[in-house]
């Protein structure tokens, strides 16, 4: 009898060892994955921080604007409107990017629906309508393009 408690002691200690092990490495795991996801959201908003202070210089400079329309099929745009266009792209650009954090759990949820009308009004101007059937496309997201042709859905 002394020695079946004694088995059934060791028995249960070994299946506490086991829980756990298998606990800390659950612990472990979820961590590594928080960092993970931290280390993603500052590197994206950091990517974000550096192209604003890039586009900021090109839309202030004349040059590099005319440049950059000029590369996406807009050669003839009238001086007083390129300031518009270099904006629209931007907003194109800026859409992509909320949808691309959105859909990876990586902006408020609260706050989607608001972006959602603003994209779904924008693109229905003739100007985000242009943009969009440009070379421009080329620089867009297959991802944001399924979604704009799906006529941005809920997602």
């Amino acid at each position: 009898m002394a020695i079946l408690v004694s088995l059934l002691g060791s028995l249960c200690g070994a299946i506490a060892t086991i829980i756990t092990g298998v606990i800390a490495v659950w612990v472990t795991i979820r961590q590594i994955r928080q960092t993970q996801d931290k280390i993603l959201k500052d590197s994206y908003s950091s990517l974000l921080e550096e192209r604003r202070e890039i586009l900021l210089v090109a839309f202030q400079d004349p040059v590099i604007r005319k440049w950059i329309l000029n590369n996406f099929g807009f050669e003839n745009i009238p001086e007083d409107q390129e300031k518009l266009y270099f904006l629209t792209l931007l907003d194109i650009d800026h859409y992509q990017h909320v949808y691309y954090r959105y859909s990876r759990g990586l902006f408020p949820k609260e706050l989607w629906p608001s972006w959602r009308n603003s994209m779904l009004n924008s693109f229905n101007t003739k100007l985000f309508q242009d943009i969009w059937a440009s070379r421009f496309l080329g620089a867009v997201a297959q991802e944001f393009k399924k979604y704009k042709e799906d006529g941005f859905p809920d997602i």
